[in-house]
């Protein structure tokens, strides 16, 4: 779907949510305060990188090269992108704040949602 020349970049922000996603599951399998800890120093930090990237490297790029059809179906998956990343941002502030193990936990499932989405997205853009 995407043009050939953005590939790379594409293929980057998908590496990247990958690496969260395996980070993500690093978290889950931390015992107790530790975890409370990493959850909300670590994932926050990367889900930043990860927002800046899409908005510096993703968001400006040129699609005049492709059809209209096409680069409208892009930019309306950059919105779902964008989306994610915001719910995410709320889904850490939570997992920052939690009280109880199993509203962490399920949070953190939330997490694993939207960092499922954001890696389809990415395919669907690398299609």
């Amino acid at each position: 779907m995407i043009p050939e020349f953005h590939r790379s970049i594409y293929q980057s922000f998908k590496g990247d949510v990958e690496q969260f996603q395996t980070r993500l599951l690093q978290v889950e399998s931390t015992p107790g305060e530790a975890r409370e800890d990493t959850a909300s120093t670590d994932l926050s930090v990367r889900l930043s990188a990860l927002q800046t990237k899409f908005e510096i490297d993703i968001c400006p790029l040129d699609l005049d090269q492709i059809s209209d059809r096409e680069a409208q179906q892009i930019r309306s998956i950059w919105v779902e992108i964008d989306k994610q990343l915001r719910l995410l941002r709320v889904d850490i502030g939570y997992i920052k704040t939690a009280k109880q193990p199993e509203t962490m936990q399920r949070r953190l499932e939330q997490v694993k949602g939207r960092l499922e989405r954001l890696i389809a997205y990415s395919e669907r853009l690398l299609d």
